[in-house]
This record gives C-alpha cells, structure tokens and sequence, in this order.
C-alpha cells in the first residue's frame, strides 16, 4: 500500500489532503509541520493595531485530520534526498513511496 506524505500544514498541504480524500483516496496519509495548527498569515496585518490575536489567527487541525484520516508528524523539515525518494526532519527520516505535496520555498537537498 502506497504512503502519501504531505509537507507543511497550510492551505498547498490541507488542500492536498482534502483533494485526495474527495477523489476516493484511502492510502495512509502522513501530514509533517511544526505545530498542528493552521496559521492565517494574511490577517497578520491587524495583530499591530490590536484588531487580531495571535490565537485569532491560529485555527486547530485536529479535528480536520481525524475527519480525513491523517497522521499528523510533529517536526520540521530540513531537506530532502530526491535520489532516495526521502524527507529529513529534525527528529527523523522518511522514505516516500509515492506522493510529496505542499510547499516550502527554503527546502535543501542533503
């Protein structure tokens, strides 16, 4: 059975896990980020003028990753080995099988 791992927990990755769940998906999905948060960066503009908190931009994706079945990994990704189909994170290494999503500009490869 192929392991699907999606990078990064913003809209490219929910998106990702959404999109392969509607189109009948039922392969492990595995979701790496720092925190299991949604983090909208757009509104971040009105935390200055006192408009917004920090915790009013921040949206739990707990419940989102129960709904569509998803391993959330707590960690951040520090690069990748293309030849070897892996990702390194700060506590570990992961061999792809299949699928990489999400995006995340400042990626290395090791």
């Amino acid at each position: 059975m192929p392991k699907i791992v999606i990078i990064g927990s913003g809209f490219g990755g929910l998106t990702a896990v959404r999109t392969l769940r509607k189109q009948g998906c039922r392969d492990p999905i595995t979701l790496i980020s720092p925190r299991p948060v949604l983090f909208y960066y757009s509104s971040l503009i009105w935390v200055p003028a006192g408009q917004r908190t920090e915790e009013d931009l921040t949206i739990p994706l707990d419940n989102f990753f129960k709904r569509h079945d998803v391993k959330h990994h707590q960690g951040t990704v520090i690069g990748l080995v293309p030849n070897a189909q892996q990702v390194q994170t700060d506590s570990l290494r992961w061999t792809l099988y299949q699928k990489i999503a999400g995006h995340r500009s400042d990626l290395r490869s090791l």
